[in-house]
């Protein structure tokens, strides 16, 4: 009988591809949609801006367990792309969420 789980790497890797995603899709919505949180606005301070909603990507997705974490992203994913169809943001931005989310999907 064979482990049907990818190499610890390649989960590591689908681990980083998506916390990247979940932030960058975050960051897309932050432009089309403003936040008032304690992280800058992109266009004042865009460093901290990334940095921050980094880690509170994985803070968030550190908190649940590793095979619930799939369902956390795949969640991510609607609501950032559901939020930048509604704030009509340009079509490349909905674009590479819609391609995260597919990526998720199968």
């Amino acid at each position: 009988m064979s482990d049907a789980r990818p190499p610890r790497d390649d989960l590591m890797l689908v681990e980083f591809e998506n916390l990247t995603a979940a932030a960058e899709a975050a960051f897309m919505d932050r432009i089309y949609t403003p936040v008032h949180d304690e992280l800058p606005d992109p266009g004042v301070d865009f460093d901290r801006c990334v940095d921050g909603l980094l880690k509170k990507t994985i803070a968030e997705a550190s908190a649940y367990p590793p095979d619930q974490r799939r369902s956390y992203f795949l969640d991510k994913a609607r609501r950032h792309l559901a939020s930048l169809q509604a704030a009509k943001a340009p079509e490349t931005a909905i674009a590479a969420v819609e391609r995260w989310r597919n990526t998720l999907l199968n």
